[in-house]
């Protein structure tokens, strides 16, 4: 053999030595477990632990809003005496906007809501009050239904409006 042919069989025996080091290389040290790989389960580990956290801490956010969320509707364990709390904060309203009632009614809605239906004449300045009023009272109160004809004789208007809230079952 040459000195040629020896520099080609080593060249190639070099060859395929570091391509089965390389092959088999990674799958040695992955069985053993490197520091690397030890690190990086590590940081995983942590970041999951981290979203744990998160989670717990936005979960108790959640809860305490929730709970503040629920001062503004009735229980509806008692639907009767929710109903009657209703209509004196209605009533309030009403007497606070010094608007004209002259008849009242509590209504009961098919979606487990609870309402007052109000109706009487009264000025425009007065009827406009009571529906501010009732957008930024406490109680989670919305407008159902409202209807208005304009007496011009008397500058006065004959109203029906309706103030509906929810009923919620509170733990």
């Amino acid at each position: 053999m040459t000195k040629r042919d020896q520099q080609l069989i080593i060249l190639v025996a070099v060859v395929i030595v570091g391509g089965l080091v390389f092959r088999f290389w990674p799958r040695a040290a992955q069985a053993t477990g490197t520091i690397g790989d030890i690190n990086y389960h590590l940081h995983e580990a942590e970041r999951l632990l981290r979203g744990r956290q998160n989670i717990t801490t936005r979960d108790k956010a959640v809860t305490a809003e929730l709970g503040k969320l629920q001062t503004r509707f009735f229980s509806a364990v008692d639907p009767e005496n929710a109903q009657i709390s209703l209509l004196k904060a209605v009533e309030n309203l009403a007497n606070q906007a010094a608007l004209g009632v002259s008849q009242k009614n509590l209504v009961s809605m098919h979606d487990g809501s609870i309402g007052v239906a109000l109706e009487g004449k009264t000025s425009p300045s007065s009827l406009i009050r009571f529906l501010y009023l009732t957008s930024q009272d406490r109680i989670g109160q919305r407008i159902y239904r409202l209807q208005i004809h304009s007496l011009p004789e008397t500058e006065q208007l004959n109203y029906q409006v309706t103030v509906i809230t929810l009923l919620i079952k509170k733990d």
